[in-house]
Parts: C-alpha cells; structure tokens; sequence
C-alpha cells in the first residue's frame, strides 16, 4: 500500500490512546483522515529525528502530504498554514520525496501565491517545525512571525532565502549548517530573543543578505564565516546587547550602517586587510572608546563614527593626510596617527 485513500478511517471509532503506523510504504495520505485524535507514525526517508521522536510530538500532518502515486516530481514542496493543527508544524515528504528540492509557504486563501502568506494570528500557533532531510531549499519569509524556540536545519538544506525566520520573536539560537551556501537578507532580523548564532565557512560571500541581523537586541555571541570578505549593509544595526566581535581577517568591506546604532558595542578590531568602510558604518556606537585603524584602509566614508559619544582616540595606522578625517562624524576624538611622514 503507498497511499491512504479519502476517508480510508470514516467508519473506525478512534481515541487519543490510538496510534497508527503507516510504516515505510506508505508515502501519501488524505487530508480527510487527519485527526487530532491519533498519532501518525512515519518511516521516512532520511530522518533528522528518529521514528520514536516523530511520534511522540503527536502533531498532525499538514495536507503538503497529500499526493497520489502518480503525482509527477515537483520543485517545490509547499504546505498551508491555515491546516496546522496541534500547533505543531511537520514538513513531510510527498512521493519521490527525494526530489524534493524546496520548501515554501503557500496561503491557499490568496490562490497559492507568497504575496500574502496567512496571518499573523495563524503564524504565532506554530511553536514547533519539522524539516526533513532532503530539503535544499528554504522560501522567502517561511517561518517568519512564529513562535519557535529553536529550529533544526538538516544539513541537505544549501540555500534560505530572504526573511526565513524574520520577526520570530521566540527564537532563542540558531546553528546554521555546513551545507548552506547562501543566506538572504533579513533572514534572522527582528528576533528579539535570539542570543547565539553560528554561520558556517560554507557561505558564499556573494550571497550573504543585507540586514541580517538587524534589530537582534539580544544577540551576544556570532561566529562568521572565516573566509567572510564584505559585512553588507545594516548586518547588525541595533544588535544593542553586542559588546565584542571578531571580525575574520579576510573582510575587506565594512558596509553602511554595518554597525550602526550598536551601543553597547565597546571593543572592535578592524582586519588588516580591510580596505573601505563606508558611511554611517559605527554610527552611534556610543561605548565605543577607541579604534585602530589599519594601513591596509584607503577610504573612510561620511560620518563613519558619527555619535559616538565616548570615542576619544582614532589611531591611524598610516602616513598622516593619507586619509580625509573631515568627515568622520566624531568631534570629541582625537585622532594619532601612528605613522609619520
């Protein structure tokens, strides 16, 4: 048996005490069989959590399982937020599950398109999501405004998209794994519990969003991509609870606003082979006392420093007027070059 036919369980008098195990041939069942009632038990291909796991969370599949034997391979594997029930989320595979390539979040009340993905009262429902391995893709704002605490991303997973967990509010950490190659912008922005996350050396420096990070007030602890070259734009603007970062030796580019409004920001040392930081980059970085600024550097945008209030020294590590310092925003600092002509 692969599939589980439209009211296949209509006669059978079920309790919460019931569980059915559809075992490892079966790879569809019908949206009409969901109850809350019983616990579905799955043989997938390739768990990231094992059977015994799967079980117990008790939650009902959604009807992106839904499929017939014969459903031809589709790129993208979508699912309906207005079905959750159990406030739980399970991502299961539809036949050829191993094609699967994408996951994406489809509001069946605005015809199958993302241009208005349910509301915001359905997504805080969602406390718990499943992605089973095989995934490779996540879509644009997936799982944006839930009430996750922590998401497991299995490691087949190699690109998410723009604003994937934007604005969930109850993620608390994130280990992003090995194979992911690409990471939007905003994709962890607004996650206001969020404390600790880990990127891997894996990620392409072209395809790292802007403003990834931004608003994160709680963040105090990120490790980035040893080979990163360029910090995008706002990347952490208004992490307020950031006080350290190492920023790998590779960055050659500090971007707008990278570290924009970051105060309680107090140490930062720049690479030595960075070359630009443009403007507004550490502005109102107010507990920041001083800053080295390496000889690799040749220019330094408009109001890079601009309200820091506590910035009293800027040594220069380069032969003095070899950088226009008219317009770096902080007033109160004196500025040492440490290089003599």
């Amino acid at each position: 048996m692969k599939k589980l036919g439209k009211n296949a369980l209509a006669n059978l008098t079920l309790d919460a005490s019931c569980r059915i195990d559809l075992g490892s041939m079966v790879t569809a069942i019908d949206s009409s069989n969901y109850s809350v009632e019983i616990e579905w038990g799955f043989n997938h291909d390739n768990p990231i959590q094992d059977d015994d796991v799967f079980r117990a969370q008790k939650s009902v599949v959604t009807d992106a399982i839904e499929a017939d034997e014969n459903t031809t391979t589709k790129s993208t594997f979508s699912f309906d937020y207005n079905n959750i029930q159990s406030e739980k989320l399970i991502l299961q595979k539809r036949i050829n599950g191993n094609d699967i390539v994408s996951v994406m979040a489809v509001d069946t009340q605005s015809n199958g398109t993302t241009s208005s993905i349910t509301t915001q009262e359905e997504r805080s429902k969602i406390t718990g999501i499943y992605i089973p391995y095989g995934i490779q893709q996540i879509y644009s704002y997936c799982f944006s405004q839930t009430n996750i605490e922590s998401i497991n991303i299995p490691n087949s997973v190699t690109v998410i998209r723009q604003g994937v967990f934007c604005n969930c509010k109850t993620l608390k950490s994130v280990t992003v794994p090995d194979s992911v190659t690409t990471i939007g912008g905003y994709a962890f922005a607004y996650c206001n519990s969020l404390t600790r996350v880990l990127l891997p050396d894996t990620l392409n420096n072209n395809n790292i969003g802007d403003q990834m990070f931004r608003e994160c007030s709680n963040l105090t602890s990120v490790t980035l991509p040893s080979n990163l070259t360029r910090m995008p734009q706002m990347f952490f603007h208004s992490c307020k609870a950031l006080t350290k970062i190492n920023i790998p030796d590779s960055v050659t580019f500090i971007g707008n606003n990278a570290f924009g409004q970051c105060v309680s920001l107090t140490e930062i040392v720049l690479p030595n082979r960075l070359e630009n930081i443009d403007n507004n980059a550490f502005r109102g970085c107010s507990s920041l006392k001083d800053i080295t600024i390496p000889n690799s550097v040749t220019s330094i945008g408009d109001n890079a420093f601009a309200g820091c209030t506590n910035l009293t020294n800027i040594y220069i590590d380069n032969v003095e007027g070899s950088l226009d310092t008219s317009n770096f925003g902080a007033p109160n600092a004196e500025i040492e070059w440490l290089r003599k002509n």
